[in-house]
């Protein structure tokens, strides 16, 4: 369909979804000002919603507040006994927060996991003009080096699904690999090449719909687009893709047992 045309019907699905999500939020939660103040208003993909069965009716336990901190833009500060939000102070016996770290950034990325493959070469000098894999999960030049996230396949608003259907296909892989007697689990320059011409024809754009969410750090609290980073399709089309590509004889990634490894 025209891109108009999608971005009107992407529009009104979210709208449909996140209102299935506000009202279960409603079903849930006993206190109307407390079920108003968990309700999310954002785009689908703008935040991941939660997965959880056990959330939202912890809100209803006598010993539960939740303390609503949007008017005053966080926590105002803590004292030795409590934490203050405006002009209030909650006393609290332990307070459980997490700080010191970059969301989504991995050591391999950042430089401080330093990875090094055949011939002594870095992995971060092989990606220096970005990313280059098969299907996000291997590079050529690193023999039996697979992994997980979100470069270069797809992402979802449910990240533990994304990681249990690419366990599956690691697993597929090594099965047939430990099956054929493979030498090793590398991906061919090729088959590298062609999944980089892939992720460039299906590129979106999606620059406008981050601008356009509620600041976080998908967006870069605002600041940046999540645009060519992954497969734009989405994860229904990347895990049908995998799926046939599993039921091949995964001979670009697999070097038989008599054939020489380097290639």
């Amino acid at each position: 369909m025209p891109a108009e045309q999608r971005a009107t019907e992407d529009e009104l699905a979210d709208f449909e979804t996140m209102n299935r999500i506000r009202a279960r939020v409603d079903e849930t939660v006993d206190n109307p000002a407390t079920a108003d103040a968990l309700k999310p208003w954002y785009r689908y993909m703008c935040k991941r919603p939660g997965f959880s069965d056990t959330y939202l009716p912890t809100f209803n336990r006598p010993n539960v507040t939740l303390v609503d901190t949007a008017d005053d833009g966080g926590i105002t500060r803590m004292t030795e006994t409590s934490i203050v939000v405006g002009d209030t102070e909650y006393e609290v016996d332990c307070v459980i927060f997490a700080t010191g770290f970059e969301v989504g950034i991995s050591g391999v990325i950042s430089g401080t996991l330093p990875v090094t493959g055949r011939g002594g070469q870095q992995l971060l000098e092989a990606w220096a003009e970005g990313p280059r894999t098969l299907h996000g999960f291997y590079t050529n030049g690193f023999p039996n080096l697979i992994q997980l996230g979100a470069v270069q396949n797809a992402n979802s608003v449910n990240f533990v699904h994304v990681l249990q259907e690419q366990a599956k296909y690691i697993a597929a892989v090594l099965a047939r690999a430990r099956a054929t007697g493979a030498r090793t689990v590398e991906p061919t320059r090729a088959s590298e090449d062609a999944w980089q011409r892939e992720l460039r024809a299906t590129v979106h754009d999606n620059s406008a719909f981050q601008a356009e969410c509620t600041p976080g750090y998908c967006n870069g609290e605002g600041t940046r687009s999540a645009t060519g980073a992954s497969c734009s399709p989405g994860p229904v089309a990347f895990n049908r893709l995998l799926g046939e590509w599993r039921d091949g004889d995964m001979r670009d990634v697999l070097t038989p047992v008599d054939e020489p490894a380097l290639r």
